[in-house]
């Protein structure tokens, strides 16, 4: 089977799996009723009274609601979390009553349960019981069906009737339970001054006898009022809400910007990994499950790096994902016999399944948990078993880490060349201890390399334009998956599409050619085109710009800023452009190179036998600009951003005798020294004006 039937066929299935599984999973949802997952119920007794306070009202005029009151009551024992939540809105305009007019709360049926206290209309001093449990419905959300994952996480939703511009309303309601896979595990996390329009904001949280507490305070929150009752300790905030200032966005997902409280039970990381470790390791019926794979694999190769890409190749290309994540299958693999026989699995089935290959094959590896959202942030926050959403194998062989993500499509390359990933720590959990590890990236010269040749003497009036990108590890992965799934034809009319803004009149000759290197981890794109329409009647000059490389950049904003400023990463483009002109262009040779703490930009250029080429160079060196840095990394960007466009003056038969030498105006001294005695001085200024005309330079 070809790879682009294997990449077919794996897409018509994950849309057939989709499909399936929501039917599948929304049904019991749909057939059961409301009273088997919600109770109604008082508050619980362990919830104290607060008082709703008084205010001026006047001061919030023009805003769509306030919220007199946020009160949130939690409890974490050694087996089980409580959550206890009542809030007051006043519901000042048509859009707070669209906002408010449905109650929606999640929650997760495996292991929680919900109870509704009250959802109350105060209106002209009088209380309206608004809960009409004829109107509610639970229903499965599964907002990750997309990705194929499936939690399991179910909504209750009531609409609250009659509800109107003017009202209060007064809405309590908990849920309980712990998901039996964390054990001890909890993290309670609580931010201020999210909003100015929360009159009095009451947070107490109650730990149980016997559940250790660690806490860690991020960007200077009040400090909680302590105290012990009945064995249990309490830390207490209860003030209005800080008035939230503006907040920078566009931050790493590492970066808390906002004043918070954390609290857990673990000291170190290396206690969550512990927590988790024993799930991975490999028994004797999970070695009998792969047997024969094993021997497959092992009698078709004998190097170890070898042996541990065909490990990945044959689970990436076996093994369909499909994230069953229900109750403690969020947390807890599926067995090696279990996923062969399914032929689908989520992360943490891959994985162990993959471990269980590698340790038949005598590879040393590890679990290794990640959180897929952070770009070279270490654990910025206290030890916690929900840091993490993804989990892989990493490798050691002969003193190196390779890491390895079995959820990807089959990937090109060798184990020294294939894509790496781009998460930069992680939690090992390795036999002997748990450790916070920095992971390896793969080391491409660049991930993109983009290569535009422009002949602009070949045909009178046409531009000949040649394009060949080449993408390394996971963009090659992605291209090459691309022209399997949709074919060449549609991937050349989508360069069109792209090309065409920038260049007009782009026509295109022939058809793409393409190839992949699956040792080296490239694919390499080629087409070619004609520009129209360049005579001195109508285009006089080309205009090019760095495009891929000003798409990696990030975009210039002004201003200051409080906190990191994210920035893709990694990233790694190099953009060439070339120009076949006549001898009698002439250019300057200059190089240019701006380096900070988060990127490096580099320009060259230089002119020799008639071909003109500009070099440009991106590259990320973090995944954010500190605070400090960001007004003179800005304006770095801002200037960069200007050098990667061009303009070429051209020169047209036309204009010239037709027995003069191929000149252009900007590179004729000889003719030039002439009309400046002939036509004098201010004709020369002129002439100068237009020359620097003829490039766009900083």
């Amino acid at each position: 089977m070809s790879i682009s039937q294997l990449l077919m066929g794996r897409e018509f299935m994950k849309i057939f799996w989709i499909t399936l599984l929501g039917w599948i999973l929304a049904y019991p949802a749909l057939a059961q009723d409301v009273a088997d997952y919600v109770r109604i119920e008082p508050r619980p007794s362990w919830a104290v009274s607060v008082d709703i306070p008084d205010f001026d009202a006047t001061q919030d005029e023009g805003r769509r609601k306030t919220y007199p009151l946020v009160d949130y009551q939690n409890r974490y024992s050694l087996t089980t979390d409580e959550y206890s939540t009542r809030y007051v809105v006043d519901l000042l305009t048509p859009a707070a009553v669209e906002d408010e007019g449905t109650l929606s709360l999640d929650f997760d049926p495996a292991y929680q349960t919900l109870a509704l206290h009250s959802v109350t209309i105060i209106r002209d001093g009088r209380e309206i019981d608004a809960i009409d449990m004829s109107e509610a419905m639970v229903f499965r959300t599964e907002t990750d069906r997309s990705q194929m994952i499936f939690n399991g996480t179910m909504t209750f939703s009531l609409p609250i009737l009659d509800v109107r511009v003017g009202d209060r309303l007064d809405i309590a309601y908990s849920t309980f339970g712990r998901n039996p896979a964390v054990g001890k595990g909890f993290l309670s996390r609580r931010s201020f001054a999210n909003t100015s329009e929360i009159k009095r904001s009451f947070v107490r949280v109650s730990f149980g006898p016997g559940v250790e507490i660690h806490t860690l305070p991020l960007n200077n929150p009040p400090e909680p009022q302590r105290s012990v009752e009945n064995g249990w300790t309490v830390m207490q905030w209860d003030a209005p809400d800080p008035v939230a200032p503006d907040y920078d966005t566009d931050t790493p997902a590492w970066s808390y910007t906002r004043p918070t409280y954390e609290t857990t039970p673990f000291e170190l990381w290396s206690d969550v990994g512990d927590l988790f470790k024993a799930y991975y390791d490999v028994s004797s019926e999970d070695r009998a499950a792969v047997r024969d794979i094993v021997a497959e694999i092992s009698a078709a190769h004998s190097d170890p790096k070898v042996r541990a890409k065909a490990a990945l190749d044959w689970v990436q290309t076996n093994i369909r994902y499909v994230g069953l994540e229900l109750g403690e299958g969020g947390f807890i693999p599926r067995r090696p016999a279990r996923v062969l026989k399914r032929r689908f699995g989520d992360c943490k089935d891959v994985t162990l399944l993959l471990l269980t290959l590698l340790d038949g094959l005598g590879v040393s590896a590890d679990p290794i948990l990640v959180n897929s959202s952070e770009r070279g942030g270490e654990f910025k926050g206290l030890a916690n078993p929900y840091a993490f959403d993804h989990i892989m194998v990493v490798a050691e062989i002969d003193g190196a880490l390779f890491p390895m993500d079995a959820t990807r499509d089959p990937q090109l390359g060798t184990l020294d060349t294939f894509e790496k990933g781009d998460i930069e720590y992680g939690l090992r959990m390795a036999e002997e201890a748990s450790t916070v590890t920095r992971l390896p990236r793969s080391n491409y010269d660049a991930r993109e390399l983009i290569t535009e040749r422009f002949d602009l003497i070949a045909e009178p009036g046409v531009i000949l334009y040649n394009l060949t990108y080449r993408e390394y590890g996971e963009d090659a992965d992605a291209t090459v998956a691309w022209v399997a799934r949709e074919g060449e034809v549609s991937v050349q009319e989508s360069f069109v599409r792209y090309l065409s803004d920038i260049y007009p009149t782009l026509e295109t000759v022939g058809d793409l050619e393409w190839e992949f290197n699956d040792a080296e981890a490239w694919t390499e794109l080629r087409m070619d085109f004609r520009l129209t329409g360049y005579t001195s009647d109508d285009r006089r000059s080309l205009k090019t710009r760095a495009y891929q490389l000003l798409a990696a950049t990030p975009d210039f904003e002004g201003g200051t800023r409080d906190a990191p400023f994210a920035i893709a990463h990694p990233r790694n483009v190099r953009q060439i452009r070339e120009y076949v002109v006549s001898d009698a262009y002439q250019f300057d040779n200059r190089k240019r190179t701006v380096e900070t703490d988060s990127f490096r930009f580099s320009y060259d250029e230089s002119y020799e036998d008639s071909l003109f080429r500009e070099d440009y160079r991106w590259q990320s060196k973090q995944d954010h600009i500190k605070p400090e840095d960001f007004e003179d990394d800005m304006e770095k960007i801002d200037k960069l951003q200007d050098w990667s466009y061009s303009t070429i003056s051209l020169s047209f038969p036309e204009m010239r005798d037709k027995n003069t030498k191929d000149v252009s105006p900007i590179a004729a001294p000889v003719l030039w020294f002439g009309w400046l005695f002939l036509l004098g001085f201010p004709l020369s200024i002129i002439y100068l004006i237009q020359r620097s005309k003829r490039r766009e330079t900083p």
